[in-house]
């Protein structure tokens, strides 16, 4: 037989049990449950998109180092980063995860390659600020 001087809240499970009643009350009583925003954002704020165009001048493109460099930034960020190239004459467009190295490298970012950065999320802005910082910069090479 279990103590009795232990509450029922002092048991995970019991906590557990007791959020499930109420999510299953809520649903019954056919309601909504209120997500708590930061501040004064809306969904909308949360799921702002920045797109910009930048064009790669590093005099040896987005090779290894400046791809390391360009996913870490991306990776600090909450918002999804994708890099798309546009086509040429030699390539065809690609779009890929701004915040995977392996990916960046399939760009095959040659001086001269038109790149759109797109991120989507809560620091979208703030994300394409700092890659294209990054890229106007020649990746601190």
């Amino acid at each position: 037989m279990p103590d009795s001087s232990l509450s029922d809240s002092s048991y995970p499970e019991s906590n557990l049990r007791d959020a499930n009643v109420s999510g299953e009350w809520a649903a019954s009583q056919n309601t909504s449950i209120p997500i708590n925003m930061p501040g004064n954002m809306s969904s909308d704020t949360l799921a702002s998109e920045v797109v910009r165009d930048v064009i790669v001048k590093n005099e040896n493109g987005l090779h290894a180092r400046p791809a390391v460099k360009f996913a870490d930034i991306a990776n600090r960020f909450s918002s999804d980063v994708h890099v798309h190239r546009h086509a040429d004459e030699a390539s065809e467009a690609v779009d890929i995860d701004g915040k995977s190295v392996m990916q960046l490298l399939t760009l095959m970012a040659l001086p001269g390659t038109k790149l759109t950065i797109r991120a989507q999320g809560i620091d979208a802005g703030s994300a394409v600020d700092e890659l294209v910082k990054l890229i106007d910069d020649n990746f601190g090479e």
